[in-house]
């Protein structure tokens, strides 16, 4: 497999697709070292596990759990993330995944960039991208770091659920540094306010801590035009006596998955660095007679 690593940056080299053992199980999550399948849970958005007939990192089983995830019972997801909004734009897919979403993005032609943890990570989304005839380029970020340029990037995607940044705020001032002056963060995270957890269920098997509105908005307290999205709740998740009401109402309510966006802001004097601007004189204007 011919990958060409410069520091932390690593570039697909040829079309060849990187071996994954069928059996691995040392894909690190935060603390834990897990399984395929619960990888699979993850991505899919399955609270529990189930058996699974595709060989583990083959290319239907990348499908399986790419068709799960945004199929009819998470369609929320494909209008939230804005998968078809950025074609020819610089996107950065930050999280350990199996690069489903950054996959989308590829697809609707924008300039693909997935940020993860470890190198494990760069094979586990790159053989996807591989097995579906698409490339990106690999980047292995820092505990609270970005190796990219100052206002580079277009969109930074950030999938929190199964990400463990040990400082959210100082990663937060990554993105906010990273992105150029109009660019957009858009944040998938697992709600604290959610219907399961109030009935005792589990977080789907995520491991990053769940996390509020108010907590996002305290991280990018730099950006403008906050927005969040409330979603991903299926019926059969609802308490019985309370089913009869939309579902659509539900999961802004009580919705497993919190999406947060907004933009970071333009400077003020956008020309203050550019040769020949001069400083405004604050003297006061000679009035004429």
């Amino acid at each position: 497999m011919a990958l060409a690593r410069t520091r932390n940056h690593w570039e697909p080299g040829d079309s060849e697709v990187p071996h994954l053992a069928r059996d691995l199980a040392a894909v690190r999550l935060g603390e834990r070292l897990v399984h395929p399948s619960l990888l699979f849970q993850n991505e899919a958005f399955l609270s529990q596990a189930r058996p699974i007939g595709p060989d583990s990192f083959s290319r239907d089983w990348y499908l399986q759990a790419a068709n799960l995830r945004h199929g009819r019972a998470a369609s929320w997801l494909n209008k939230l993330l804005e998968f078809k909004k950025h074609a020819l734009e610089k996107v950065v897919c930050l999280g350990p995944s199996l690069g489903s979403d950054a996959l989308e993005y590829a697809r609707a032609q924008a300039e693909v960039l997935v940020a993860v943890p470890s190198d494990t990570w760069v094979r586990v989304a790159q053989r996807n991208f591989s097995l579906n005839g698409h490339s990106a380029q690999y980047l292995i970020h820092g505990p609270d770091s970005l190796a990219l340029a100052s206002d580079s990037v277009d969109v930074l995607y950030w999938n929190q659920l199964n990400d463990h940044i040990s400082h959210w705020d100082k990663m937060a001032l990554e993105i906010l540094r990273v992105l150029r002056p109009g660019g957009k963060v858009i944040i998938l995270a697992a709600s604290q306010w959610n219907a399961p957890a109030f009935l005792g269920d589990s977080q789907m098997g995520w491991s990053a801590p769940a996390t509020s509105r108010k907590i996002l908005a305290g991280h990018f307290v730099g950006s403008i035009n906050p927005r969040w999205h409330q979603r991903g709740l299926r019926r059969a998740e609802i308490p019985w006596l309370v089913r009869w009401l939309p579902l659509s109402l539900m999961q802004r309510l009580f919705g497993r998955c919190l999406v947060f966006k907004a933009f970071k802001p333009l400077p003020l004097f956008p020309y203050r660095n550019q040769s020949g601007w001069n400083q405004p004189s604050s003297e006061p204007l000679e009035q004429a007679i």
